[in-house]
């Protein structure tokens, strides 16, 4: 009796709902490069001091670029970014 008014209580938990979410194209990844790092293009993004460019790849990882996606872009070795 128990276990089927358990079973047949309605559940309104949302804990199983995922929320999906897509990493920008490379095409957006190049842009967000580009504002956020302010450069005019990925040529000087490599030949920035280290603090800055450390900075910027916290930067771009924040607004969801990942570590690969970053390297292949700036041609900068996965492991240092």
């Amino acid at each position: 009796m128990l276990f089927e008014k358990h079973m047949n209580e309605k559940e309104e938990a949302c804990c199983l709902d995922l929320e999906e979410k897509q990493k920008p194209t490379d095409r957006e990844a190049q842009e967000l490069i580009r504002k956020l790092c302010k450069t005019k293009c990925i040529d000087e993004f490599r030949n920035m001091p280290p603090d800055k460019h450390d900075n910027n790849i916290a930067l771009l990882k924040a607004n969801g670029l990942s570590i690969r996606q970053i390297s292949r872009l700036t041609g900068i070795s996965y492991g240092i970014a």
